[in-house]
């Protein structure tokens, strides 16, 4: 059943098209995810997710897996005995924020020998294209594409921050691909339709457009609206949407009412959770902060599929410089999204918090390695050449994950303990099947059933 809330004048508000439409008449946005599509899934227990993706290939071994010596481990640890719930192997980074990592660690499992294949090529592009699609093929489509498709919504995908730059994506059609809002605080950004096309889609266009000109031996009008009628109407639609108060996550004082009560019933404002993310009014937009209250903000309102992208992890110099700045904005924004999620009543209705609806991954392109003895490279950081880059790993959270799971373990020189390791493609298994994608619709490979059974 879908949810079902009420404003202060005790309006229902169901769909999200026709609440917008009503904004002047004083409908707020409300969830109404449930009921969605199940058909042959094995699993199906998450509504909508949520990927960070760490743009560069992090030094996932540094965050999640830092159970080693000073050579691999340069940053020490945040403690040695992990809290109630967390297996005893869950060890972290000292270079997480104190105290708000170990309240989350028991929502979270980190799967920590995931890796693309033998004599694969560790090109940043090759290797983005593997996790956003599950695979080499280049015929097989992006995973919020996939997403679009299975669970139509008013609200499609949409991709937070810049294009992350992986090769090229098989596509489903211009119907299926996702937006992209490039600023979190200036969502208006979308007026302008190619703003709002994503890299692949505008890489498929030319490709068709280079096709027809070779056919018909004329030019072909290179405007954006003409080549891509969806996005001239569907754009537009979607962003006459995306202009309601209920996306402005820099509005001020706590009268804004958002429509979304708590758990226990009490209103939730947007100056609470702009305290809580510590959302900066006259800051650029494009932080962890930003993008994942406005993700929030998507996902209540219908979207199924939230990528959201940051640069700064592509460690070759200053590591410990660049990990300290990044390291702490994201785990400050795990934990505000997931303490947030937990206080906030089930999106289908079905379960005990929104938690429970949301998946939550933050994955990378591949690890890196650390050949000095003193665990960085001459320059001070970290590379990703050699067998020590291999392996990396994959943070879980929500939507029917289990949590406090340290998944997969490696040894002092990051080789697999017993062989176990995970194929790159399962991760994307793993997110279609929680979500409810039929098993082997899109990809060949198994989900990662120890994050769930």
């Amino acid at each position: 059943m879908s949810a079902v809330t009420k404003n202060a004048t005790g309006a229902s508000r169901r769909r999200f098209l026709k609440t917008i439409g009503g904004a002047a008449s004083g409908y707020i946005v409300a969830p109404f995810i449930g009921g969605v599509r199940r058909a042959n899934a094995a699993h199906g227990s998450a509504v909508a997710c949520i990927r960070f993706y760490l743009s560069g290939g992090a030094r996932t071994s540094v965050l999640w897996d830092s159970n080693h010596t000073e050579k691999y481990n340069p940053y020490g640890l945040k403690y040695t005995t992990p809290p109630s719930g967390v297996d005893a192997d869950f060890l972290i980074s000292n270079l997480w924020p104190d105290n708000i990592m170990e309240e989350i660690l028991p929502d979270i499992s980190v799967v920590r020998t995931v890796y693309h294949g033998d004599g694969v090529s560790t090109s940043h592009e090759a290797c983005r294209q593997r996790i956003l699609t599950g695979g080499t093929d280049l015929d097989l489509p992006g995973w919020s594409s996939v997403v679009n498709r299975e669970f139509p919504s008013s609200i499609p995908s949409v991709l937070l921050g810049g294009n992350p730059g992986a090769g090229q994506l098989g596509s489903l059609g211009a119907a299926y691909t996702s937006l992209m809002v490039p600023n979190a605080q200036s969502v208006a950004r979308l007026t302008s339709i190619s703003g709002a096309v994503t890299a692949e889609e505008l890489r498929r266009i030319k490709q068709m457009r280079d096709a027809v000109s070779l056919r018909t031996v004329q030019q072909v009008s290179s405007s954006i609206i003409r080549d891509l009628p969806f996005h001239q109407d569907r754009t537009r639609q979607v962003v006459s949407q995306l202009s309601s108060p209920y996306f402005n996550i820099t509005a001020a004082g706590d009268s804004a009412f958002l429509g979304i009560r708590m758990s226990d019933g009490t209103p939730l404002t947007n100056g609470e959770l702009k305290t809580l993310f510590e959302i900066n009014v006259n800051g650029a937009g494009n932080g962890y902060n930003d993008k994942t209250l406005m993700a929030l903000r998507l996902i209540q309102s219908g979207a199924r599929a939230i990528t959201i992208t940051n640069g700064g992890w592509d460690t070759h110099g200053d590591e410990a410089g660049r990990l300290r700045n990044s390291l702490p904005r994201l785990g400050k924004a795990l934990h505000s999204l997931i303490s947030t999620l937990k206080d906030l009543p089930s999106l289908s209705g079905t379960k005990a918090n929104a938690l429970q609806d949301v998946l939550i991954v933050v994955d990378t392109e591949f690890g890196r390695d650390n050949t000095g003895e003193n665990g960085f490279n001459s320059s001070s950081g970290s590379d990703h050449n050699n067998r020590y880059a291999k392996y990396f790993s994959v943070m879980f959270a929500g939507g029917g994950v289990t949590g406090g799971r340290a998944i997969g373990a490696t040894d002092v020189s990051f080789s697999p303990v017993d062989g176990i390791t995970y194929h790159s493609s399962r991760i994307n298994a793993t997110i279609y099947d929680l979500l409810g994608v039929s098993r082997g619709k899109y990809l060949s490979t198994t989900p990662i059933e120890e994050l769930y059974i």
